[in-house]
């Protein structure tokens, strides 16, 4: 069984949120219980965090696998400051490809106050992550403690994470890096 939100009830979740954590992630409910999974668009979700997501801390998008198209309207929103506040950002099973990575890494600007950043299980690749690894390492989270980015088909450990002085965590299991 499935919810889908339209635009209204995504402006009125993301209201509703306040400065908390607004939770739409698409994990399997548990056997027995009566709670839908969640699905929605990824304009749709970009225009309610453009109009009603300035106080939002927290936001879990586990599992919503909104498309190429989705996220990039998601990122763009993110990216023109619709989340100044955001600190927690969990995108953890997505499929966000190479291409997500660097759209996602381009939005990092407008999120400046992201302290943690959950892209694991997605298939950023090495050049997805590496994008990532350059905006941050340009201090565009200045405050970026943790980062995990368990099984996303990496081989290299970009050079420019070196340059994270905040980073206090970078989960990195399940890719194929070699010894650091």
């Amino acid at each position: 069984m499935a919810t889908h939100l339209d635009a209204a009830a995504l402006r009125a979740r993301v209201r509703e949120a306040g400065a908390g954590t607004l939770r739409l992630h698409n994990k399997p409910p548990p056997p027995g219980s009566s709670r839908p999974r969640i699905t929605f668009g990824g304009a749709e979700l970009a225009e309610a965090l453009a109009t009603e997501g300035a106080g939002l801390t927290g936001l879990d998008l586990t599992m919503q696998k909104l498309g190429a198209d989705g996220w990039r309207a998601v990122f763009e929103a993110l990216r023109k400051g619709a989340c100044p506040r955001l600190a927690t950002l969990s995108l953890y099973n997505n499929d966000l490809d190479p291409a997500g990575g660097a759209a996602l890494a381009a939005a990092l600007v407008g999120c400046p106050a992201l302290t943690e950043l959950h892209v694991g299980v997605n298939g950023l690749g090495d050049a997805g992550f590496g994008a990532l690894a350059e905006a941050l390492g340009r201090g565009a989270c200045p405050g970026m403690a943790r980062l995990k980015a368990y099984d996303n088909k990496l081989t290299v450990l970009p050079e420019a994470l070196c340059g994270v002085a905040s980073l206090e965590e970078l989960h990195l299991d399940g890719n194929d890096i070699g010894s650091l």
